[in-house]
């Protein structure tokens, strides 16, 4: 289940990258947390439930004391998902719940104060 935090921390995520785009004039952006470069992002928004009865995209699960082993293609499904479940989600943003960014319009880059991973790699 998601808290109150975390839709926060994505609102904040989704604000800031659509405040820059605006910013640029409505062009793409570069979008830099820690490592992590994305090139020609337009948009951030979230998607709202793709099944019936669910309040959001996905389900968090945690899993305590379980180890399995699972193929590569069945990561990528399970992780990153389909339009179904609500994916795809290629990127994971970790970082503090208030999230904060400076935007540089000389270099046309985003940069956020967490991390993103990409999910696959993940």
């Amino acid at each position: 289940m998601t808290s109150v935090s975390a839709e926060r921390q994505e609102a904040g995520v989704i604000k800031h990258i659509n405040d820059a785009v605006k910013r640029n004039k409505n062009n793409s952006v570069t979008v830099i947390a820690e490592k992590t470069k994305i090139v020609g992002v337009i948009k951030a928004e979230k998607f709202t439930s793709r099944q019936d009865g669910v309040s959001e995209p996905y389900t968090d699960v945690v899993f305590r004391a379980v180890k399995v082993q699972i193929g590569d293609a069945d990561k990528i499904k399970i992780v990153v998902g389909d339009k179904q479940i609500g994916g795809s989600n290629y990127y994971t943003y970790i970082g503090p719940i208030d999230v904060c960014s400076k935007y540089d319009p000389t270099k046309n880059e985003l940069t956020l104060n967490g991390k993103i991973t990409n999910t696959i790699k993940h």
